[in-house]
Order: structure tokens, then sequence, then C-alpha cells
């Protein structure tokens, strides 16, 4: 594997990082999360806006990249290839996150008939409300009617 001439003396020092970690060096897998953990994590923070989430996802970008370093090519330096996977991680992250969602535009039944859009309230309207209002009532006057027994 042969050092891009244009990389700056950091990407340099990364890919020579990387070579010791492919050989098994910890310290090496170390030193290139301890360089870019920070990083990774606010630009993980911008794309999900949850501390937490971007936690998870910084630790998981790592795992993933380490796992996978024996893909990293130097073409280009190394924290280009790891924010990319960190931004990949991201949109799947982001992907799985996202609700069905249906629009309310343009809903068309089989005939190809425009259909409305009906959404099951959780209370009642109030023509129901009315209604259940006086059964209420004519339920009560009716109790109100009833003889009195008494229990001898």
């Amino acid at each position: 594997m042969e050092i891009n001439a244009n990389f700056t003396e950091n990407a340099k020092n990364d890919f020579h990082l990387v070579v010791k970690a492919r050989q098994g060096d910890q310290k090496a897998y170390a030193d290139l999360m301890h360089r870019y953990k920070d990083s990774i994590y606010f630009m993980v923070l911008k794309m999900v806006n949850n501390k937490e989430d971007a936690m998870d996802l910084t630790v998981e970008t790592f795992a993933k990249a380490f796992e996978k370093l024996e893909k990293y090519q130097p073409d280009f330096a190394f924290s280009t290839w790891l924010f990319r996977v960190a931004t990949n991680n991201c949109i799947d992250f982001i992907r799985k996150k996202k609700l069905s969602t249906m629009s309310i535009h343009g809903m068309m039944d089989d005939e190809g008939d425009e259909k409305p859009l009906q959404i099951k309230a959780d209370s009642l309207n109030p023509e129901e409300t009315s209604i259940k209002k006086q059964q209420t009532q004519e339920l009560r006057s009716l109790i109100e009617s009833l003889p009195r027994v008494t229990v001898t």
C-alpha cells in the first residue's frame, strides 16, 4: 500500500497509524479514535440532533470503520474515509427512525376519484357529545322514575 504524495502531515500520520492498526496494534486504534472522536461526534450530532443517539452513532462509526479497515484505500485521507463511514451510518439511522408517512394531497381511490382523508378522532365530535349527554340525562330520569324497592 503506497501513500498518496499529496497527503498533509496529519494524513500521513493517520496512514501510518492505519498500517499499524491493520497489523493489530491496539494503540494505533486508540490513537485514531482519540484523534477523531470529537469531530465525528459533533458532525453526527448535527445530523441527528440528539446527544445520546450521537454518542451511540459515534461509537458505532468507529466499530464499523475498524471492522472494515482493510477496505480503506489511501487514495484519500483516512479522515475523509472515516467521515464518509460516519455520514452513511447516520443516513441509515435516520432512514430506520423515520416514521411511515402518507401525503394528504392527491389521495385517490381505485377508480381514480379523489378520496377524502378520514382520521378517527380520540374524542367525540360535538354532535356525538350532545347525543351522549342526552342519553345520559334520559337514563338518569328513567332510573329516578323507578319505584324504590326495599329489601327486607
